[in-house]
């Protein structure tokens, strides 16, 4: 699969505010910086599309929910690691101004606070048969084992050019994709409930199974109501797979049933 990375790709890092004719004012006057990739020359994406450079990380960290858990810092020399958002919410196309292209803005959520560098990367290059511009809404993750709590808002925007051909647009993530097939319009999603807010000390109850007699309901855990993807480790279980997944919950078990640990890994 062709994927575009690199500086070069990165949209405008906008999280969360609601985008209205000021935002427009911003891009067509060039308060926001916007950079053509073909122009850089660094690659090709597909016909019609041109990228915005990131505006700094820093901006996001302070607009992070308040009392949001902080993620951990990425330690010196180490790598930032790219992945797909765990949500799409919604995706709004506007016209802008004296036709100088479409404003795709793609609001979504992320399983923790302290994703930064939000972007659209094209899923493949060239001009698709369906017509449908298919973008992977991603970002760079935290970095190592986040304790679960709420989930975090986050935002990413795409100007394309005047003349593009596509007639929609699909926007993926971890778990979902949301099309939009009229130009401009705006369609929205609900999002995911938080799968483990404060769930660490509740009881952990398997799938087809009833929480013991006597249990408050609001101190059980029920693993069908948690997402498909959630580890469940027990206290007899040892651990066969290493690699990360920030979009994957992690749920420990102890000795009497109940959740030790919830973190996204």
């Amino acid at each position: 699969m062709a994927m575009c990375r690199g500086r070069a790709c990165q949209p405008m890092a906008r999280r969360p505010a609601a985008i209205n004719t000021k935002v427009l004012e911003d891009v067509m006057t060039g308060k926001m910086l916007l950079l053509s990739v073909a122009a850089a020359g660094i690659l090709a994406l597909p016909a019609g599309l041109t990228a915005a450079q990131a505006q700094p990380a820093q901006q996001q960290a302070a607009s992070a929910p308040a009392g949001g858990s902080e993620a951990p810092a990425q330690g010196a020399g180490e790598m930032p690691h790219q992945a797909a958002i765990l949500a799409v919410t919604s995706v709004e196309v506007l016209r802008s101004r004296g036709g100088r292209g479409d404003i795709i803005k793609v609001s979504g959520v992320t399983s923790t606070s302290g994703w930064s560098s939000p972007m659209l990367v094209p899923l493949s290059f060239g001009n698709p048969s369906d017509g449908m511009l298919d973008l992977i809404f991603q970002a760079e993750t935290p970095g190592g084992t986040t304790h679960a709590a709420s989930l975090a808002p986050i935002e990413a925007m795409l100007l394309t050019d005047a003349d593009h051909p596509f007639k929609g647009v699909r926007i993926r993530s971890a778990t979902n994709a949301v099309s939009l097939k009229t130009l401009p319009g705006y369609v929205e999603v609900p999002a995911p409930a938080d799968p483990c807010v404060k769930c660490v000390g509740k009881l952990f109850v398997a799938k087809g199974e009833s929480a013991p007699a006597g249990a408050a309901a609001g101190d059980a855990v029920h693993e069908q109501n948690l997402p498909v993807s959630t580890r469940i480790i027990k206290p007899t279980d040892g651990i066969a797979d290493i690699p990360s997944d920030p979009n994957r919950l992690t749920l420990v078990i102890g000795d009497d049933g109940r959740i030790v640990d919830a973190a996204w890994d």
